[in-house]
């Protein structure tokens, strides 16, 4: 089998201008199945070969990505007082790498060259030639099969139109439409048929277009059981009929996700398999659990440390008289070692005729990074003290807040006076 299929739209006689000049369009691909180099040429066919200066290609060289395409224009010029007849020339490449270059090559295209015949010898030519066109235009009008200009495909007169061989489609192939072969299967040139290509990774297709094996969408080629198989992401599982990945739920243990490369629920990275009473079946069960200090993020399927804030005693400004207007300032920082995950910051106002709860969501807090809330304005009805409790409430985390992992506190603001006095 050649390393490169060559094709041409071109029938087998090119025809030529008044000039003798003409060109034919070659469409080449990779059928090696790895990257080539290769240099484009033609050469002579039969004992009245036609020169190389006769014909010149616009490629000389090129490289090709296993499965690429490359359009190369071949354009015929004969030479003045070169001596009427029939001349035919193949597409060559040959590839540069290799100790032993391959070669391979296209199908002959001729050419029918009668410029400079003597008079009488023209005549009759001219009197065969119109012969000849009337018996191929009654050929092809009422008796020929019509050509098909994409590569692969035959005039079916059933349906009056050029269709693609069966197991094949007709689909893009860089800039040249043509017929490909079915996922699995690749065109052999010699049979002019598709063949069955097998691939080494586990649910992998030959795929014609991209001149490899390719893995199903949705899932990409590891190394399981020391071979390489196309696998789903965590929490789906292959679905063969359908050839795509679908979800694919865990009982037990709780928190676990399916994983096929280990072909069954699994613990997430970080947390380890533990068994403890069921409150609600009083039975046990087993439970995926994060490290001491940490909480199982349900959402984004890891351990996060709890959250360690500490709020600042909030002050209001600017003081006020009865009716006015007035923005509660209060200080969030982390001060534990890990990164504070999601929280909602709650703020309960009562008293001086005002009663609300302001809420406000933050994506986390870095060690060590502190932030600055601030209310909207708020207007009350007296200058009396306002009473103040923040509570801090982690989000995203498997069990609810509660009185270990929330932080709440209690203060008391005199309106008149900015300065703040804890409870």
């Amino acid at each position: 089998m050649q390393a490169f299929e060559i094709t041409t739209q071109t029938s087998e006689l090119l025809p030529l201008d008044r000039e003798g000049r003409g060109e034919v369009k070659f469409v080449v691909t990779n059928r090696s199945g790895r990257r080539l180099r290769a240099r484009v040429s033609v050469e002579p066919e039969g004992p009245e070969g036609i020169g190389l200066r006769w014909v010149t290609t616009d490629k000389s060289e090129h490289g090709f990505a296993p499965g690429g395409a490359l359009v190369v224009t071949a354009s015929a010029a004969v030479p003045a007082g070169t001596a009427p007849g029939d001349y035919s020339f193949r597409l060559v490449l040959t590839e540069i790498d290799g100790d032993e270059p391959a070669v391979s090559r296209g199908k002959p295209v001729a050419l029918r060259y009668d410029k400079g015949a003597r008079p009488l010898l023209l005549a009759l030519a001219m009197g065969c030639a119109l012969l000849a066109a009337a018996s191929v235009f009654v050929y092809q009008f009422w008796l020929a099969t019509p050509e098909c200009e994409m590569p692969r495909a035959f005039y079916d007169h059933t349906q009056e139109r050029c269709v693609c061989p069966p197991g094949t489609g007709e689909s893009l192939l860089g800039e040249q439409r043509i017929c490909l072969c079915a996922l699995g299967s690749d065109y052999d040139p010699d049979t002019e048929s598709c063949a069955p290509r097998s691939c080494e990774a586990g649910r992998a297709m030959f795929a014609e277009a991209a001149g490899a094996c390719t893995c199903p969408p949705g899932t990409s080629e590891e190394t399981v059981g020391g071979a390489a198989q196309c696998v789903c992401p965590v929490g789906q599982a292959f679905d063969e009929s359908a050839r795509a990945c679908a979800e694919r739920a865990c009982d037990s243990p709780v928190n676990a996700r399916y994983d096929e490369r280990v072909g069954g629920c699994s613990c997430p990275a970080g947390t380890t398999e533990q068994v403890e009473s069921d409150p609600e079946s009083d039975t046990e069960r087993a439970v995926c659990r994060c490290p001491a200090g940490q909480d199982f993020l349900v959402a984004e399927q890891r351990c996060g440390a709890l959250p360690n804030l500490v709020l600042g005693a909030p002050h209001a400004y600017p003081p006020l008289r009865d009716g006015r207007q007035f923005t509660i300032e209060l200080n969030i920082e982390n001060q534990g070692e890990f990164a504070a995950g999601p929280f909602v910051l709650e703020v309960e106002l009562s008293g001086a005729g005002l009663k609300t709860t302001l809420r406000q969501e933050y994506a986390g807090l870095q060690p060590g990074e502190a932030h600055i809330y601030e209310s909207e304005p708020l207007r009350v009805g007296s200058s009396q003290p306002l009473q103040v409790k923040a509570t801090v409430l982690p989000q995203g985390y498997e069990e609810l807040p509660s009185d270990d992992n929330s932080v709440s506190q209690e203060f008391g603001i005199n309106l008149r006076d900015p300065e703040e006095r804890s409870l």
